[in-house]
């Protein structure tokens, strides 16, 4: 973990954060899965090494400045380690699938091991859906969610994107030696979500902080009378993979309305919009005014 020191350097703080970790790690996914407004990590290992998820604890820890970042592995405790132990674990990352504003996880599996009875091909594996339950942590529920997640595979990235627009995200996974899998979404879009767009102007040259283009490391914070959720534009890069850029997607659950929309750009600006609609898209370019397409009922 390579700390931003905001001067062109880098201070390497894997070890006083305690990410320092000596597994295979293959995917990697970042989001705030518990909804405390900071990001957590989660990482798939090699076989027999669980798959880890490294929870911000620095609200609750002493601090100093050689150690300014606190993670612990909370895998176990939550669901997602020793269900691992049997896999080798590829793409991964966080997504909300039933819009219920809790961030769920998905995490592709598959061999580099040959089948005795055929070693021109590899082991296939089943591939993970984890759904969120709050504090209870995360449920393995693929067996139930449909043949994606049913039949084994020798998988690698993954990417997730609401490609058919109806607004509940999906899932498409590369398959080694096989054919895309497309993971439709069906049922999600039972409850409301917001997908936001973020562009940023050509840069005119100065020394000024700037966003780029796709608003990469812009910072969302979406409030409803739920709770607030946080994304992080860029911030989730799969195996292999990548995510539509400059969008991040939230679940509304049974809010009627968004509240409010807060709006952290790489720029160091901040904007905020109140009031915005739920099953929609929002378009904004840095400094500009929302443009809103309401989904069609």
């Amino acid at each position: 973990m390579l700390r931003n020191l905001g001067n062109g350097r880098f201070q390497d703080v894997s070890h006083s954060a305690w990410v320092a970790d000596h597994r295979g790690a293959m995917g990697l996914g970042i989001g705030d899965w518990d909804s405390d407004l900071d990001l957590d990590i989660f990482v798939t290992h090699w076989i027999a090494q669980e798959n880890a998820l490294y929870a911000d604890e620095s609200r609750s820890m002493k601090l100093t400045p050689d150690a300014p970042l606190r993670y612990v592995d909370q895998a176990d405790m939550f669901g997602l380690g020793q269900i691992a132990l049997d896999v080798i674990g590829w793409g991964a990352g966080f997504f909300d699938y039933d819009n219920d504003g809790r961030l769920d996880l998905y995490a592709t599996n598959g061999s580099t091991f040959q089948e005795e009875s055929d070693p021109a091909r590899l082991v296939p594996m089943r591939s993970f859906l984890f759904w969120n339950a709050g504090d209870n942590g995360y449920f393995e529920v693929g067996a139930k969610a449909g043949e994606p997640f049913v039949t084994p595979r020798v998988a690698r990235g993954a990417s997730v994107a609401d490609y058919d627009g109806d607004g509940d995200l999906d899932l498409a996974v590369l398959v080694h030696g096989g054919a895309l899998a497309l993971a439709r979404n069906h049922r999600g879009n039972a409850r409301g979500w917001l997908r936001v767009v973020l562009r940023s102007p050509p840069s005119r040259g100065g020394g000024a902080p700037r966003s780029t283009t796709f608003a990469n490391g812009a910072r969302v914070v979406l409030t409803t009378s739920a709770g607030s959720q946080l994304r992080e534009v860029g911030g989730q890069p799969s195996y292999l993979s990548q995510e539509p850029p400059g969008e991040v997607f939230f679940g509304t659950g049974a809010a009627a309305t968004v509240e409010r929309l807060e709006i952290r750009w790489p720029s160091g600006k901040t904007q905020a919009f109140e009031g915005l609609p739920v099953r929609a898209t929002v378009e904004i370019t840095e400094g500009g005014a929302p443009k809103l397409t309401a989904a069609p009922r």
